[in-house]
């Protein structure tokens, strides 16, 4: 018995089990009743839903595909049922970024000819990024999916996320030249039709097909190399760029623009298109420079692990762990600032450190400066610790073009006079690029340390993702007076 316990411990899918239960032990206590999800319950309760779901396609949203999954979810079915049903997306979305992501590559060297060994350390190496997988989702804070209830939360942003990773495997596996299996054709279709119903999604997905062909293209006319563009990935494309049209034209959305800037943003509509770009760059940053992410830090953390394995030069080190360092002034500067009775730079809330308007004009110009200069540092030595890192331009773009398409996915939300009000749950897809940063980061170290060293790190990644797992509940509590989390 105690044989076969360490035998199913020692499978690679091990960490997701692992996941799961600790994804259950979460969602035993939370409350659907409340925002959204008790509305919804009200209207199923009625006998109007079918009125409902013509009233929102019509006046409302052009998520009628997002609307008619979740909405069941909300009014009809027990709350046990959408918690098994996300336990299983969240998981699965792991399971997704290991799929795509693992690279036994950065192992091969140190394996044996023997195919047993091999096949051993393959699976060892498999359950040990894994493992890292699952401790960078548990570094991230589901309670941000909380802010206009569960479900509407998680079914308009965490499952169309989850779905779009499904729809990526396609993607890898027609630049591996490998064949889907019959069934996998409805479902990536399926998911891509449900996925691209939400607008960060659809951008996203829609991006990557366009590169995708373009990158086809540009081999096949330029470099004369043997490329065929996949049939099923153009069909999809065709279909994401079909779904992002009825976005723009369908007028339900041009009603609810013009309710939510009358309700939650009246100035909106005398904004310049620059204007609303500007706040969305200043809000999407401000979200990972004057807010605790656990994510990031844990990210820039791992990037100045990396430099120090690969460089002795102390003037490279000491760039390296400048992120690390303005987040650690940003939070500083945040938390005394708030308990500061009177002063220059006394804010009631953090995020109003940025102002209304974006980067573009302020009345205040030294609350102004400040936290701008902080973003720029951040982002701009980042981004060169990323390259210094990687020292290669093709290692390099892969993470880079992640991060750019999850700060895009946020920074769109300054199109919309709900870019505040959204809150933190349309920030989510940001966080999955910082999930996948880290992870590619990750395996480029394993490549360059040694396995005790290697030890030491997985051990300290997997501790940080316990303690933030563990103190989610509790330092929500503490924290959303600070940050005016729902």
């Amino acid at each position: 018995m105690r044989m076969s316990i360490k035998q199913f411990a020692a499978k690679e899918n091990f960490p997701f089990i692992v996941f799961a239960v600790l994804l259950i032990i979460f969602h035993i206590p939370l409350n659907t009743n409340f925002g959204d999800d008790l509305a919804v319950r009200a209207i199923w309760e009625d006998g109007v839903i079918l009125q409902h779901f013509a009233d929102v396609w019509s006046m409302w949203s052009s998520r009628i595909i997002v609307f008619i999954i979740s909405e069941p979810f909300a009014g009809l079915l027990p709350q046990f049922v959408w918690k098994a049903v996300n336990i299983c997306v969240i998981v699965m979305a792991a399971v997704f970024v290991s799929k795509i992501f693992v690279c036994d590559a950065a192992n091969r060297e140190n394996i044996s000819d023997c195919n047993n060994r091999y096949n051993s350390e393959r699976v060892n190496y498999r359950r040990t990024c894994n493992a890292m997988i699952v401790s960078f989702f548990l570094m991230y804070n589901l309670y941000e999916m909380s802010s206009t209830g569960w479900v509407a939360s998680t079914a308009n942003y965490m499952w169309p996320a989850a779905s779009g990773l499904y729809v990526l495997l396609s993607i890898k596996k027609a630049l591996c030249l490998e064949r889907l299996k019959k069934y996998e054709y409805p479902l990536t279709v399926a998911a891509l039709i449900y996925a691209s119903n939400q607008e960060q999604v659809c951008a996203v997905l829609l991006t990557i097909y366009l590169y995708y062909i373009g990158y086809a293209v540009r081999a096949k006319l330029i470099r004369h190399e043997l490329i065929r563009v996949n049939r099923f990935v153009l069909l999809q494309s065709f279909l994401c760029m079909a779904s992002l049209i009825y976005i723009l034209l369908w007028p339900a959305n041009y009603l609810r623009y013009e309710a939510e800037t009358a309700r939650w943003f009246p100035a909106y509509s005398t904004l310049t298109f620059l204007e609303k770009v500007s706040i969305g760059i200043s809000s999407t940053l401000n979200y990972f420079v004057m807010t605790p992410s656990v994510l990031f830090l844990v990210l820039s953390l791992l990037l100045s692990i990396g430099i120090f394995a690969k460089y002795k030069s102390l003037w490279i080190r000491i760039i390296s762990v400048t992120p690390l360092f303005v987040n650690t002034v940003a939070f500083i500067y945040v938390f005394t600032d708030y308990f500061m009775a009177d002063g220059t730079f006394t804010l009631k809330n953090p995020r109003d450190i940025f102002q209304l308007y974006g980067i573009l004009g302020t009345a205040d110009a030294a609350r102004f400066y400040i936290p701008h200069i902080l973003y720029a540092a951040m982002i701009s030595v980042f981004a060169a610790c990323l390259y210094i890192f990687f020292n290669d331009r093709k290692k390099f773009f892969l993470p880079f073009c992640v991060l750019l398409l999850g700060i895009s996915s946020r920074v769109m939300m300054g199109l919309s006079p709900t870019v505040f009000t959204s809150s933190y749950r349309t920030y989510l897809i940001l966080n999955f690029s910082f999930i996948i940063t880290a992870f590619i980061v990750y395996q480029n170290i394993a490549a360059l340390v040694k396995t005790k060293t290697l030890r030491y790190i997985n051990v300290l990644i997997v501790l940080i993702a316990l303690a933030n797992y563990s103190a989610i509940p509790i330092g929500y509590q503490i924290v959303k007076p600070f940050f005016g989390r729902p």
